[in-house]
């Protein structure tokens, strides 16, 4: 079961050398109860999860409370904590310590040595001095040709266009003149002339249109909820986990007036110990809850 951590911390000095010492605590809501493990100081480590026992008396030392002081001592001794006293009064008031990490005066990091030689400075090439142009703009460049005038320009065009009319003409006078020819031969002439051999146009290829073409199946998006938890007035217990009571913790705690935590996934699952205290809100919309309430937030 997950268990949320704590930042403050209690110790004391021993044979060994300084320790941590925790002892485990009942914690009593409107219907459930938890096992907390604190520090000398106060301080929460981790939380046990939640069983139903909401009286003054000590839980029964069987069913969910056993199971549930067993994981949060597995979860202990996990983190390095060792059973000091297990015979409390009540049953569950179990001692724990745990050797405290000395971190001053340690010896300060050795200097790495020091080069031998320094590497001698790579040589950089240095960029061509570009001389400075005169005040009248660059001087012509001979290889590149200069802009001919509008008037050249057309010259140039009639010019080609006259040569091209006489090479038309050329060509015109010269297939007649064989036309004449082979008329003048009759068809013994026109039969001995070999056939001309004409290439095959290509085949062209079918196309397939766009519409035809499968698109590629996307996954459709999940829908997400998202969830916002403020007190407002007063502070209320609250504990809320993702997809339902049994999956991932996110928040176990007391919610402090003026605290707001917020939520978001397809499914998200909260345990309220006095809800009529809390602002809740779901996707934009004001969620009521009144009393001890067990909720399940759902993405439509």
């Amino acid at each position: 079961m997950a268990a949320r951590a704590a930042h403050s911390q209690g110790s004391d000095s021993a044979e060994g050398g300084a320790r941590e010492i925790c002892s485990v605590e009942r914690w009593r809501g409107y219907v459930y109860s938890t096992f907390c493990a604190r520090h000398a100081d106060g301080g929460a480590i981790i939380e046990s999860a939640p069983f139903r026992w909401r009286g003054s008396a000590p839980p029964p030392d069987e069913g969910a409370p056993r199971r549930a002081h067993d994981s949060l001592t597995a979860e202990l001794e996990a983190l390095g904590w060792s059973l000091e006293s297990a015979a409390g009064e009540p049953w569950y008031a179990t001692r724990f310590v745990r050797p405290l990490e000395e971190t001053e005066g340690a010896p300060p990091p050795k200097a790495a040595p020091a080069a031998a030689a320094s590497p001698p400075p790579v040589a950089r090439p240095v960029s061509p001095q570009v001389a400075p142009q005169p005040a009248g703009g660059p001087p012509p460049n001979p290889s590149r040709p200069t802009a001919e005038s509008p008037a050249k320009r057309r010259t140039r065009r009639r010019f080609g266009a006259g040569v091209y009319g006489v090479a038309l003409a050329a060509g015109g006078a010269l297939g007649a003149a064989y036309l004449m020819h082979s008329g003048a031969g009759g068809p013994a002439t026109a039969a001995a002339s070999p056939p001309v051999h004409q290439r095959a146009a290509p085949t062209p290829k079918a196309v397939v249109p766009a519409a035809q073409v499968a698109a590629p199946v996307r996954a459709a998006a999940r829908p997400i909820v998202h969830v916002s938890i403020s007190a407002t007035d007063r502070s209320s217990w609250l504990q809320v986990r993702r997809r339902s009571a049994h999956g991932p913790l996110l928040y176990s705690g007391q919610l402090a007036a003026g605290q707001r935590v917020r939520f978001h996934g397809t499914r998200i699952w909260a345990l309220f110990g006095a809800a009529g205290n809390l602002k809740i809100v779901a996707d934009g919309k004001l969620v009521v809850l009144n009393g001890t309430f067990e909720h399940v937030f759902a993405a439509k």
